[in-house]
């Protein structure tokens, strides 16, 4: 199958609903089964308070997976995923005409200039961690110093400590500026945990990895990715999740998208059998 979406994200609704419909006809459903479906999982859920609803409605789950598809490989399945954040930094200056009276003005825009080589060198891609500063919006006019611009930082970490420790040293420097007279604030504009690979979700692996052997699916894969999951806000709650049980493609967000049409069934039937024998 080829098509927007048809691997980034909806099979995994189908492979969702076909797993509980499957359940329910054999009566092989032991407990509650929840599916929370998320509708905006782009850029962080920015826009919405999905992040609060998965982290309420995931409590006391006794396990999760996540249906995010995976690439090429059907024995890939995560156990680990980088946590991410959107970060707003907003400098004030003071204008004034660049011309007439030029040291009357205080420019935001070389403040912040300052801030991003600072910004910027917060990354250690050895660790984990990447700040990026993706977009910036300031300025009024070419003979105006500039009294107020803004960046907003794509923020990646490998886990939520690092992630706090980031939010620290943000604000650090964000509190001293390089330009005299111009305030900086930060704002976290949307966040992702980190799914980190604890002994609760590499246990569920390994029943998962059992089950897949027993069923002929083969031997399972543990693997991670750099991009921030859903599977993050469970895991950071304690409930151990595997991710990446979508469906099997590649191409994810461009016009080459695809999916593998027989995955949809084998991940069905495996997630199936898993919550059948464990319950």
């Amino acid at each position: 199958m080829t098509g927007p979406g048809i691997f980034d994200m909806k099979p995994g609704l189908v492979i969702g609903l076909f797993t509980i419909q499957a359940l329910v006809k054999l009566k092989l459903n032991r407990r509650p089964i929840k599916m929370i479906i998320v509708s905006d999982e782009e850029k962080l859920h920015m826009d919405s308070n999905t992040y609060d609803i998965i982290a309420d409605e995931c409590r006391g789950g006794a396990y999760g997976f996540n249906l995010e598809g995976t690439k090429d490989d059907p024995s890939h399945v995560g156990t680990h995923n980088r946590g991410g954040m959107i970060v707003d930094v907003i400098v004030h200056g003071r204008a004034a005409h660049s011309g007439a009276e030029p040291e009357k003005g205080r420019s935001a825009i070389i403040e912040l200039a300052h801030q991003i080589i600072k910004l910027s060198a917060l990354s250690d891609l050895q660790a984990g961690i990447h700040v990026n500063c993706g977009m910036i919006k300031g300025g009024t006019s070419e003979n105006i110093i500039p009294d107020r611009v803004t960046t907003s930082l794509g923020v990646r970490f490998r886990t939520n400590q690092q992630r706090d420790r980031l939010l620290e040293r943000i604000k650090l420097i964000a509190a001293t500026p390089t330009v005299p007279d111009t305030t900086t604030t930060v704002k976290v504009r949307t966040k992702i945990d980190s799914m980190e690979e604890t002994p609760a979700v590499n246990e569920l692996f390994a029943e998962l990895d059992q089950v897949a052997q027993q069923v002929g699916y083969g031997k399972l894969q543990a693997v991670g990715g750099g991009g921030a999951s859903d599977a993050g806000i469970m895991v950071a709650r304690d409930v151990p999740t595997i991710d990446a049980l979508g469906v099997v493609g590649d191409g994810a967000h461009s016009k080459e998208e695809r999916a593998n049409v027989k995955s949809l069934l084998k991940r069905s039937s495996l997630i199936a059998n898993f919550i059948a024998q464990r319950g």
